[in-house]
């Protein structure tokens, strides 16, 4: 269903469903309590009597909660606290690749960039900009020092690895870090001493989203592009961004598809109105060679010639570097020692999966989440 702002309806307020367990109690912004459905129509694997999903805004909050034995399971630990959480005798973490890739977008479309002083000419038009910005950005250090061993670096745009596997090549002809190079294509592109440009990011989206977009910001100016980050709380930047009001930005993608479908229409096509495609692309760049790939795999039947148009697509976007991609995020869940949780690509928690061990204690999982 659609709600319009303010509008209340009763599905909001009201439990539906068949599913593992039913809605014994919902405080809004406090807790919301499962039970256990007895007259589920299937075996559920795990053994969870109750659940209590409690909402807990602060990354220091949830893990102080579960150090304290106040929750069970948190899904979204910070990477600051995964080694003191490590370290705790009575817990235990869990973790794996997510599907969603983290990665900057351009705005491509107009003469004069909305956000620099740089006037009658916009530099991301420039293919050679483009690339000296991927050889100014060392991911293996955004890795290491900022995400904290959270990320997956690569040079494929979708959330899934699983479909890049026909083109393995876009991880290993990623632009590799190069300042000399980054420089050199700068003077090349006629920006010898660079320019200024604002970045918008989220502050509350993905994992550690503000530090790797100042992190980055101090990476560029090394090449003489002086990026200010305007940060932003998620619910903002999503407004900003779908009124194009945007030249540089951060932004993720993820879901639970493995095709590459999904991520080529919207981020990858060019905007198209009657059709849809190319909605996610904020930055407006127009390629027909690559509209029609993208159009031509959409209904092919053959496996064999779309897996072929797929990997042509991917190929030439990554070529042209439309878009800069980063990495695809970890997923971490830190939880007790007799709670056993393995953590889903799309990271929902599947309750009925989940087991604990009997310690004398009503079996019960509770999750601190801030989204």
């Amino acid at each position: 269903f659609s709600r319009k702002e303010g509008q209340t309806s009763y599905a909001l307020l009201n439990a539906n469903g068949t599913g593992a367990y039913v809605l014994a109690r919902r405080e809004p912004d406090v807790r919301t309590t499962f039970t256990r459905n007895a007259q589920y129509w299937a075996t559920i694997p795990g053994n969870v009597q109750e659940v209590v999903f409690t909402p807990i805004g602060s990354a220091a909050a949830r893990s102080a909660a579960l150090l304290s034995d106040a929750v069970d399971l948190v899904i979204d630990p910070a990477p600051q606290d995964l080694v003191p959480l490590a370290k705790a005798a009575d817990l235990h973490l869990r973790s794996g690749v997510e599907n969603r890739v983290i990665f900057f977008g351009f705005d491509q479309e107009r003469e004069d960039l909305l956000y620099s002083s740089t006037k009658g000419r916009n530099p991301f038009k420039d293919l050679k900009v483009r690339q000296a910005l991927a050889h100014a950005i060392d991911t293996q250090a955004l890795h290491t020092h900022v995400m904290r061993g959270q990320s997956v670096v690569t040079g494929c745009m979708t959330p899934s690895p699983l479909a890049c596997n026909d083109a393995p090549e876009l991880d290993a002809q990623r632009p590799a870090f190069d300042l000399p190079r980054a420089r050199a294509l700068l003077v090349q592109a006629g920006y010898p001493h660079g320019f200024d440009i604002t970045l918008d990011c989220p502050n509350n989206r993905y994992l550690n989203d503000e530090a790797l977009c100042v992190a980055i910001a101090s990476m560029l100016a090394r090449v003489n592009i002086k990026v200010r980050v305007n940060a932003m709380p998620r619910a903002q930047f999503f407004a900003k961004l779908e009124k194009l009001d945007t030249s540089f930005y951060l932004l993720g993608w993820g879901g639970a598809e493995t095709d590459a479908q999904p991520t080529m229409d919207p981020l990858m096509h060019s905007y198209d109105a009657a059709t849809g495609r190319g909605d996610g692309n904020n930055g407006r760049f127009s390629d027909p060679q690559l509209d029609a790939l993208i159009d031509a795999a959409a209904i092919e039947v053959s496996p064999a010639k779309r897996k072929d148009l797929v990997r042509q697509a991917l190929l030439l976007h990554h070529s042209q570097l439309y878009h800069l991609v980063l990495h695809r995020q970890m997923l971490t869940w830190a939880m007790r020692r007799r709670v056993d949780a393995q953590p889903a690509a799309n990271n929902h928690l599947r309750s009925w999966l989940v087991r604990v061990r009997p310690d004398g204690r009503p079996t019960t999982t509770q999750t601190g989440n801030a989204q």
